[in-house]
C-alpha cells in the first residue's frame, strides 16, 4: 500500500504541502476529528459556501498524522479547485489558529509551501505508511 500511495501522490498535481503543526501532543483522534475534520470544513464552507457539499465542490486532502511525540501534527497535500490562492492561504491560517485557539492552543503553526517536487513529498508524507484520503 505504501507505494500505491506513494504512485498517487507523485500522479496526482497537487497544489499545496501544508503541515499543520500543534506544538503540543493530542490523541490523534482527538487531531483528526477536532482540528483537521474541522478546518477542512469550515474552509471549504468559506471558500466555497454553505452548499459545498452538495454543489461538490471542495479542496481534496491527503494527510499523514503524527503523534508519537510531543508535537501532534500532519504533513499534508492538497488540490484546491477555482480558488483564489491567496484566499485559500489567509483563510487557512485563520480558521488554523482559530480551531486551536478554542482548544487552549496558543501554540499552533500552520505551514504551507508549493507542490513542486512531488517524489520528495510523495515520500515523505507517506514515510509512516499512513495515509488519510480525506472524505468529509
Amino acid at each position: 500500500m505504501l507505494f500505491e500511495n506513494r504512485e498517487i501522490i507523485k500522479n496526482i498535481a497537487f497544489d499545496y504541502v501544508v503541515t499543520f503543526n500543534t506544538r503540543n501532543f493530542m490523541h490523534h483522534l482527538t487531531f483528526k476529528n477536532s482540528l483537521l475534520y474541522e478546518f477542512e470544513k469550515r474552509l471549504n464552507k468559506k471558500l466555497y459556501g454553505y452548499k459545498w457539499r452538495t454543489k461538490g465542490n471542495k479542496i481534496h486532502w491527503v494527510h499523514n498524522i503524527e503523534h508519537e511525540s510531543n508535537n501532534t501534527h500532519s504533513h499534508s497535500v492538497c488540490k484546491i479547485n477555482n480558488i483564489r490562492h491567496q484566499k485559500f492561504k489567509k483563510q487557512a491560517f485563520r480558521i488554523w489558529h482559530k480551531l486551536n485557539f478554542q482548544l487552549g492552543n496558543l501554540n499552533a503553526q500552520l505551514y504551507i509551501d508549493n507542490f513542486d517536487k512531488p517524489t520528495a513529498v510523495a515520500n515523505y508524507i507517506t514515510k509512516d505508511n499512513y495515509a488519510d484520503f480525506s472524505f468529509v
